[in-house]
């Protein structure tokens, strides 16, 4: 197993000899922990339904635009899941195609929002689009670029890394939109003070007037599973 698949196990309390061959505890490809509530993996399939169950996930985020399993609809109908998201994100291919800012600070807004923790973000492999994502939250976290590009590349394993894709992350400018009381806590928001975008509630609407032209867009391209 690896360190994070074993610092999973540590967390619910499961052995990872006896309880997993007991119960056939299967975990998503490429499975890791993020942060505390806060999971990756690439795409779930029905052999990995009892091991997310354990997980007691609120929400699942698909980032990517291939084709999902015929399976994949039904986690919530199972009990496995109460929100389903996707954003619809292309990866980055050189030399002209680049992955959408605002799909990155969309899907980091959701990742950053405990309310839907604990959540697993996925790709369809959980390597290069996912990686992106991730590289980008570690950049709000404050990790060198070096160490971004080492858990890149430790989750792209054989698979070629993508220069491009480092880049990206490298000149990447965080967008987040929070509403007060979601960040994670302990959440340390020092390192990209400018980055945070403070959502009103309803009992104090922001005018039209009032609003940043930077402000990320809602949650576009975003499609909830029924």
């Amino acid at each position: 197993y690896s360190f994070c698949t074993l610092l999973v196990f540590f967390f619910l309390n499961l052995s990872p000899h006896q309880d997993v061959m007991v119960d056939l505890l299967i975990p998503p490809m490429n499975f890791g922990m993020i942060m505390p509530n806060v999971y990756r993996s690439g795409c779930p399939t029905r052999e990995n339904n009892k091991f997310l169950k354990k997980l007691e996930l609120k929400c699942i985020l698909y980032v990517g635009t291939e084709s999902l399993p015929p399976d994949y609809n039904k986690l919530k109908s199972h009990g496995i899941v109460e929100v389903m998201h996707v954003i619809a994100m292309e990866g980055n291919k050189e030399p002209f195609v680049s992955v959408s800012p605002d799909d990155i600070s969309a899907a980091l807004s959701i990742v950053l929002d405990k309310t839907l923790h604990p959540i697993l973000l996925h790709s369809m492999k959980g390597r290069h689009r996912e990686g992106v994502v991730v590289g980008c939250l570690r950049k709000l976290q404050g990790w060198s670029h070096v160490s971004i590009c080492e858990e890149y590349d430790s989750f792209c394993g054989r698979y070629k890394a993508q220069p491009v894709d480092k880049r990206y992350i490298e000149v990447y400018q965080p967008k987040i939109k929070y509403r007060r009381g979601t960040l994670p806590d302990g959440w340390n928001t020092s390192y990209y003070k400018e980055a945070y975008i403070l959502v009103d509630d309803e009992n104090n609407p922001k005018s039209e007037e009032e609003e940043d032209e930077n402000t990320v867009p809602e949650y576009k391209k975003i499609t909830d599973f029924p």
